[in-house]
């Protein structure tokens, strides 16, 4: 039975790796794109492929070898998926309003365009920071105290 679980966490781990290199690859070939228009079209085109490759990674990490089982499977972990969905929903509206607010200030109108390396750093932070902490206050300060109530309130009749 031991021999079977290795050959299992072996086979997963092994699937685990060839999935991340496969997303690997496509993101790479993704950011070789010239142009919108062929950025867009590399979109469609590599939808499916990525889409199989995280199936694979899904399907591969609750069978792999501890190490990467506790890595993905951690408190911190735990807590980034909790608040995962508010997180997509709030990033983009973060990411604009700070572009349209000139948050943080820059030396041109367009700085993501102009290459501005310290700029983009600094709107690289703030947005994800801003962002994870609007996601964790509206999940912890509204959705979880909102389905609690709801909860309840469905219980009661």
């Amino acid at each position: 039975a031991g021999h079977r679980a290795a050959l299992r966490q072996a086979a997963a781990t092994l699937t685990l790796a060839l999935c991340l290199a496969g997303v690997v690859a496509l993101i790479r070939a993704q950011a070789m794109s010239s142009g919108y228009a062929a950025l867009q079209r590399g979109q469609m085109v590599r939808r499916f492929p990525y889409a199989a490759l995280l199936l694979g990674i899904l399907l591969a990490l609750p069978l792999c070898v501890r190490p990467i089982r506790f890595l993905m499977g951690n408190r911190v972990m735990r807590f980034l998926a909790g608040i995962s969905m508010n997180y997509y929903l709030i990033h983009q509206v973060v990411a604009v309003h700070l572009k349209r607010l000139g948050i943080p200030p820059s030396a041109s109108a367009t700085p993501n365009q102009a290459g501005e390396m310290p700029w983009q750093m600094q709107y690289t932070y703030l947005a994800f920071g801003l962002s994870l902490v609007l996601a964790t206050a509206v999940t912890y300060w509204v959705e979880r105290p909102a389905g609690r109530w709801l909860a309840r309130r469905w219980k009661e009749k």
